[in-house]
């Protein structure tokens, strides 16, 4: 199960993680669409991230390059309970390691 959008994300690397900063994070509701597909349709409004209140062990997660070679290099918020909906939807039909996202730009 994978998501496409076109819109923004907020860029990031691992060297640029806002550690302790707040910032403005694209918000995106979760749509289905055919095919097994989620559709991640751009909001307005931002989120305003607190990354000082994140410990550090979430951190490290986040900034870490992972065993499978890829890094966060952006971040997008979505409603919680809508994403778990669709995590649980994507395990159920055996899809979650192609559970993703890919943010393209304007």
């Amino acid at each position: 199960m994978q998501s496409v959008a076109v819109g923004r994300m907020y860029r990031i690397r691992r060297t640029t993680f806002p550690i302790g900063r707040a910032v403005e994070v694209p918000r995106y509701q979760i749509e289905a669409a055919p095919g097994n597909k989620l559709e991640l349709i751009q909001e307005v409004r931002r989120l305003r991230v607190d990354f000082a209140t994140f410990g550090a062990r979430a951190v490290a997660c986040a900034t870490d390059i992972q065993p499978e070679g890829w890094e966060i290099r952006g971040l997008i918020a979505v409603d919680a309970v809508a994403f778990e909906h669709a995590l649980q939807q994507a395990m159920i039909n055996h899809t979650s390691r192609k559970f993703g996202a890919v943010i393209g730009n304007e």
